[in-house]
């Protein structure tokens, strides 16, 4: 059984991840974004910008 403090404290954990994972993929596409082929990245940069939106 979970006390309250660890269930507070998974939830932290939970949202930081979601938070980090965020990050990671905007930034990775926005370094795609320098892509030599047009067609991938018209695609990724489309992606990075939903993806920035959704963010916040």
């Amino acid at each position: 059984h979970f006390t309250p403090n660890m269930t507070n404290l998974l939830k932290q954990i939970q949202e930081q991840v979601v938070q980090q994972l965020y990050f990671l993929k905007t930034t990775l596409m926005t370094k795609l974004c320098g892509s030599p082929h047009q067609e991938i990245q018209r695609a990724l940069c489309q992606e990075a910008r939903k993806t920035k939106q959704h963010a916040g």
